[in-house]
């Protein structure tokens, strides 16, 4: 679902977007476990980024008042279903346009194969957070 930054550097030790947002996709596939969890909901910032969430059974908008709902619920699935498991990347989709990025990703898991769709925003330089993530099968 979501994660945090992690900094790649460049020749001139400056981060590119996209460096930043393949970072991102990194962060959100591999394998599931108490860290996988902390990079992701390392890129929500419900204060300042409203977070559009569509997964299956379940829509909604959480702000930072429905914070605490949402992380629980997106802990507890983590838990129960994708645990030490692997998030498989098959295909990726990547659309930066100045302070938003779109990015589109076939992926393999334990439910099977999924479709995951999110809008990062650009927080400040270097910084990317979730502002949308739909989730289908």
């Amino acid at each position: 679902m979501l994660c945090l930054l992690g900094a790649a550097a460049c020749g001139d030790d400056e981060v590119s977007d996209e460096d930043l947002i393949e970072r991102f996709v990194k962060d959100v596939t591999g394998p599931v476990d108490d860290a996988y969890v902390s990079r992701c909901l390392g890129y929500v910032d419900m204060a300042r980024y409203p977070l559009d969430v569509r997964v299956p059974h379940h829509a909604g908008v959480y702000a930072e008042d429905r914070a605490a709902e949402i992380v629980g619920m997106f802990k507890r699935t983590m838990r129960s279903r994708f645990y030490d498991t692997e998030i498989k990347l098959r295909s990726d989709r990547i659309e930066i346009q100045g302070d938003s990025a779109e990015v589109r990703l076939g992926l393999m898991t334990a439910v099977g194969g999924l479709s995951a769709e999110f809008t990062l925003r650009k927080a400040s330089p270097g910084v990317w957070k979730v502002a949308r993530v739909h989730v289908d099968r």
